[in-house]
């Protein structure tokens, strides 16, 4: 019979049955990983705001100027405000 990964482990509990079965208490690890997911996917709050941008999405690392990467960056800021990765 295999084993889980400690972290898992820890968080899944066989319990043995008086018939000699077990049952899989997974109820410690589904929470974590619910809290964990809701972590990941909620947004950030920050109050980010871009202003004299031209949209850019091309950027090229060997490039020394910085109006073109200020440029790439508030597209970036501004397509993951659009996702609700971060808010505005």
């Amino acid at each position: 019979m295999g084993s889980f990964p400690g972290p898992i482990r820890a968080r899944i509990k066989l319990i043995k049955k008086d018939d000699g079965s077990f049952d899989i208490d997974t109820t410690e690890f589904m929470q974590e990983l619910n809290d964990n997911l809701r972590d990941l996917y909620e947004p950030i709050t920050s109050s980010w705001a871009v202003t004299n941008k031209t949209v850019d999405r091309t950027l090229d690392c060997d490039s020394n100027d910085a109006l073109v990467l200020g440029d790439v960056l508030g597209t970036l800021i501004d397509d993951l405000i659009k996702k609700g990765i971060i808010e505005q």
